[in-house]
């Protein structure tokens, strides 16, 4: 991550840079949670009992407010 920040913006960990770095893991994890389900597990992804995308908006806002809340509040200090 540090590398990314550093590359693509400033150094320094501002909101836009944090929120770069959360898509970044975030773009990298699910493809990685994907392939290892598919490959390793040889399971149908469908079977990790996920919630449906609209049943699954308030538990990923909560998520999405558990990053940001915590990291705009670090960076007034």
């Amino acid at each position: 991550m540090r590398w990314v920040s550093s590359t693509f913006g400033d150094d320094e960990l501002t909101i836009p840079t944090r929120f770069m770095n959360a898509l970044l893991v975030c773009g990298l994890a699910v493809p990685m949670v994907i392939a290892a389900r598919r490959h390793l597990d040889h399971r149908p992804f469908a079977d990790l009992g996920l919630e449906s995308p609209r049943r699954a908006w308030q538990p990923f806002l909560v998520g999405v407010a558990a990053f940001v809340v915590p990291s705009a509040l670090g960076r007034r200090g």
